[in-house]
């Protein structure tokens, strides 16, 4: 018997050949990986006849078992399915959902029209999708809003009587306005507080949108204070100030009896730090600049309240940090401005009459003795000049925006400067 060289095919080399005689190719391989297949006449060694017609009998007895097996699953499992299916749709069906039903123009909250938790008396009810049970009354001929708060064991209802609703969030509070402008303040139905004014606190992320931590709210009587999301009111002080600034944190100032105080909180009023201070500017990059009081030294701190760079007392003017960069200035020589890190260690200084805050590695420097004489230009973090001091800008806290532009003027023509120093005159 031959070999068939499984390469190129050719078929009259001897059966005790190794190599093919046309190509080269090693035959050994090929007799010894080439499986059997009765059906499909594949040459192998004779040798090796007996052992792959064992082989065959084993797949033989595999697929039997194989095929055996689908037959019994198809004839069981899918029954079985069917029926599961239909008992997950009669139970679905049997555990309907809390909807807005309608009984002749009229709406209502319940399960079915002859089961309803709040009566159908209202001209429209929005959804409580996301709201967590809360549903906005409306009653047209009054041009008025209320709110359920519907479950199966609670049905506590304010009835129309509000201008309109301000807002909802998932812990069961609704923000109303009342005809006189105040924030009404309803949990799960129930009317807890009445403000005259009210602002979120929160991150805003554009993928989730707003997430409310707080509310800062107005008394009636005057004064600022904090609710939690339930709007219940966490530290029943009369704040004269509170101030949302960036890190998440909170500026909150009252008097304490001798003097007007500084104290740092959480977005959640939760108080950062037992320390006050008497001057406390806004929160930037993590840092703010604060005295403990007047007459003490100018620190830069974190959110904590911690000192991270102690200044003397004698500084004049502060500017914000901002990538990492601060600057500061000295009572006895107004012109010069030093540039710091957050450990305070000096980078570099420069002379002019106004400094700003860092905006993609570049800082706005106005050289001159006044804002009307002044001209504009930009250092970056070592202090070098990367801009020239030829520009005049109408904003007076000039910062590039994402575009990395912003407008200025040269020579009394209004453009565009980006932050690779080119300007590009308006077109009318």
């Amino acid at each position: 018997m031959s070999k068939k060289c499984s390469s190129c095919g050719f078929e009259n080399n001897p059966d005790n050949a190794h190599y093919c005689g046309k190509c080269g190719t090693n035959l050994h391989s090929y007799e010894k990986w080439d499986l059997y297949d009765s059906r499909g006449n594949t040459p192998i060694n004779n040798r090796k006849l007996s052992d792959y017609i064992e082989y065959e009998k084993k797949v033989h007895k595999w697929n039997e078992f194989t095929d055996w097996f689908s037959g019994v699953f198809v004839f069981l499992f899918l029954p079985l399915s069917f029926v599961a299916f239909l008992i997950f749709i009669f139970k679905a069906c049997d555990n309907p959902q809390l909807s807005v039903i309608e009984v002749n123009g009229k709406y209502g909250i319940g399960y079915y029209e002859d089961e309803l938790l709040v009566p159908a008396v209202y001209d429209s009810i929005s959804p409580a999708r996301g709201y967590h049970n809360q549903w906005i009354l409306s009653d047209k001929t009054t041009a008025k809003v209320g709110v359920a708060y519907v479950t199966d064991s609670i049905q506590n209802v304010v009835q129309p009587q509000y201008k309109t609703w301000v807002r909802r969030n998932a812990d069961g509070l609704t923000i109303m306005e009342d005809s006189l402008g105040r924030a009404v303040f309803i949990y799960q139905g129930k009317v807890i507080n009445t403000f005259k004014t009210f602002q979120r606190v929160g991150e805003t992320d554009q993928r989730v949108g707003e997430t409310d931590e707080s509310y800062i709210v107005e008394h009636l009587t005057g004064g600022y204070d904090f609710t939690n999301t339930k709007g219940t009111l966490l530290t029943n002080e009369k704040f004269e100030e509170i101030h949302i600034d960036t890190d998440s944190v909170i500026r909150a100032k009252k008097f304490d009896g001798k003097e007007r105080k500084w104290w740092l909180y959480g977005y959640k009023a939760n108080k950062l730090t037992d320390k006050s201070f008497s001057y406390l500017f806004g929160f930037s990059d993590g840092v703010a600049w604060a005295r403990e009081s007047y007459s003490k030294p100018v620190l830069a701190i974190d959110r904590c309240g911690n000192t991270l760079v102690t200044l003397p007392s004698t500084v004049y003017k502060v500017v914000l940090y901002s990538e990492g960069i601060g600057w500061y200035n000295m009572s006895d020589n107004r012109k010069v401005w030093y540039a710091i890190n957050k450990s305070g260690k000096k980078l570099f200084s420069v002379v002019a009459y106004k400094v700003g805050c860092f905006t993609m590695g570049l800082a706005p420097i106005f050289k001159g003795t006044n804002y009307e004489d002044s001209k504009l230009g930009f250092v970056d973090h070592s202090g070098k000049e990367v801009i020239p001091f030829v520009f005049k800008t109408e904003n007076e806290y000039p910062v590039f925006s994402s575009d990395s532009t912003m407008e200025v003027s040269l020579e009394g023509v209004k453009g565009k400067l980006h932050r690779n120093g080119t300007f590009k005159a308006y077109t009318n």
